[in-house]
């Protein structure tokens, strides 16, 4: 008996795989400890530099401040960015990309994705058959292309399951047309 659904906690996104509806859906996980860090450094770095005169130490501080933000702001609500990019690459895709891309329909704003299900692949074979196309332009987004279980081969032709990442998104419009031309998984597996 199939289980009625799987959850998957990635970095910045929960996976909840539904197989009797047929789709994933892909919720932002919101990671209250980046706000806590934040706050700390803010609260460390303030006790350092707040009550000092130099103006340019008051610059560097609020530098500081602006890029920890950011780093952290990231870290705590990514996921939202990575799901909207992902359901608008596949919107605006052109017709080779979307072609290689599992169809995410919808997006409430980012906060959660409705994914079509696929069925994540185990076999290392499928990574090292994409390298074999790309090269090392894979190494710029090596998270994605080195991990078995973001590619779906269930339809006899790879398919991304995660393609948020704009690195991603690059190299699919880059190498689309060879990915779809050259892919061969049994190459893969002669490449180790």
């Amino acid at each position: 008996m199939q289980p009625r659904y799987r959850i998957c906690k990635g970095t910045r996104r929960i996976v909840i795989a539904l197989p009797a509806w047929g789709i994933v859906i892909k919720a932002v996980r919101l990671r209250i400890q980046d706000i806590k860090d934040f706050l700390e450094e803010l609260d460390a770095w303030g006790e350092m530099m707040w009550d000092n005169p130099d103006p340019e130490v008051r610059v560097l501080f609020w530098e500081t401040v602006g890029l920890s933000f950011r780093r952290h702001l990231y870290g705590a609500v990514g996921g939202i960015a990575d799901n909207w990019r992902e359901r608008r690459f596949y919107k605006h895709a052109d017709a080779t990309a979307r072609k290689l891309l599992k169809p995410t329909p919808f997006s409430l704003l980012g906060l959660f994705n409705v994914q079509h299900l696929g069925y994540p692949a185990t076999d290392w074979a499928v990574c090292n058959a994409f390298r074999l196309i790309a090269k090392s332009e894979l190494n710029r987004d090596g998270h994605h292309w080195d991990t078995p279980s973001n590619f779906d081969l269930s339809s006899g032709r790879p398919l991304l399951l995660d393609y948020g990442s704009k690195t991603t998104q690059t190299i699919i419009k880059k190498f689309g047309s060879r990915f779809l031309t050259y892919f061969q998984l049994e190459a893969g597996r002669v490449q180790k």
